[in-house]
């Protein structure tokens, strides 16, 4: 599809033979995002950038083309990555100190490195990540609204870019990878009755 034509595929490791692709359309006008999914190969770490120039950062937080966040849940999956990808990632874990978590984040956004390596229970509340499009979940938990949340760090008001959402799992997840698709569906279900209701009762205020 155009959507996997278009993917920049420059974040994999070798958890697995294929990942899905989620390219959330149109950020400039609502948080609310549609979805096309296509499967793709993985690339290598290798073509994550060894070196990233930092950048000073602006109150318009400046799109940076390499920055990807890679979403974990497990500290075993973060450590792993840590050990792969070096110097060329900030790591945040829940029991990192508060200062430094501060100062890799904000490293981060500046684009001392490229990668930031966190879990959605971290970071993925709160946060406005717009200078990052891309992204990565090594692995789904059975939390849609993490997923959700942390989609929206980066894919919300102010983001100028095409976002790339890759979700990697196994075969085993199979169940998990269920079970978020029908909360999503739930959600979308109950949001497009919501809009419904609200459009009544607006409509009936007005006559």
């Amino acid at each position: 599809t155009d959507a996997a034509r278009s993917a920049d595929p420059s974040m994999a490791t070798a958890v697995s033979s294929e990942c899905t692709l989620i390219t959330a359309i149109q950020p400039a006008r609502s948080e609310d995002f549609s979805v096309q999914s296509a499967t793709l190969g993985l690339a290598t770490l290798e073509t994550i950038p060894q070196h990233s120039q930092p950048q000073s950062n602006t109150s318009q937080n400046p799109s940076k083309p390499n920055s990807w966040i890679i979403w974990v849940n497990l500290n075993s999956e973060q450590e792993a990555l840590e050990k792969a990808l070096g110097d060329r990632a900030f790591s945040v874990q829940g029991s990192t100190p508060r200062e430094d978590k501060e100062a890799f984040t904000m490293a981060w956004i500046e684009g001392e490195r490229p990668v930031m390596i966190t879990k959605p229970s971290v970071l993925g509340f709160g946060l406005n990540f717009q200078h990052c499009h891309n992204a990565a979940y090594v692995g789904l938990s059975d939390s849609f609204e993490q997923l959700d949340q942390s989609i929206h760090r980066i894919h919300r008001y102010g983001q100028q870019q095409e976002c790339h959402i890759y979700v990697i799992t196994s075969e085993l997840e199979g169940a998990v990878v269920r079970n978020v698709e029908r909360k999503r569906k739930d959600h979308e279900r109950m949001t497009d009755n919501m809009i419904a209701q609200m459009k009544d009762l607006n409509t009936a205020n007005i006559h």
